[in-house]
């Protein structure tokens, strides 16, 4: 299902929000007939990917956790969310100030973490509930779908075969 989206990489997310009265009236047949209508005059839906088509956090904490310790730095939960948001690169460098390393090059771990949560992706990724059923419904009114994220590419292309 979701091999089928195609993907660019931007910080850019559209949204299209109803009018107010029928955000007080949800679930009800009127708003599903409004938003058969509404389809009709859209042409494409952009998904971003992290934290709306796939819960990635807690497979960069495990990545982070791992990678990491093989440089001295024993991360903990809290450690790894006051880093959440932030570029690999800003990561590594937030973590390099705090206790320097020797054995590694900055760009090798931020190449050993991209890499693990790659390898996450692919054996633990889950679409987030009720993806499955938003795309197929998109694609049965015929909807080009995409991604935009700010994900690594290898990340989004990993997350899409799945």
């Amino acid at each position: 299902m979701l091999s089928s989206l195609s993907f660019f990489t931007t910080d850019i997310f559209f949204r299209y929000t109803p009018p107010m009265n029928y955000l007080f009236n949800s679930f009800c047949w009127q708003n599903y007939h409004f938003l058969c209508i509404v389809m009709t005059k859209i042409q494409a839906a952009i998904f971003d990917m992290d934290g709306l088509l796939i819960d990635s956090e807690p497979l960069w904490q495990e990545a982070e956790k791992r990678i990491f310790a093989e440089v001295g730095i024993e991360l903990t939960t809290a450690m790894c969310e006051q880093t959440m948001g932030m570029r690999i690169d800003e990561v590594v460098g937030h973590w390099y100030k705090f206790k320097p390393w020797t054995n590694k090059d900055l760009k090798e771990l931020e190449h050993e973490v991209v890499n693990e949560v790659e390898h996450l992706i692919r054996t633990k990724g889950e679409p987030m509930p009720g993806v499955d059923h938003i795309i197929s419904f998109f694609k049965n009114k015929n909807l080009r779908l995409a991604v935009a994220s700010s994900a690594h590419l290898r990340l989004i292309e990993q997350f899409l075969k799945n």
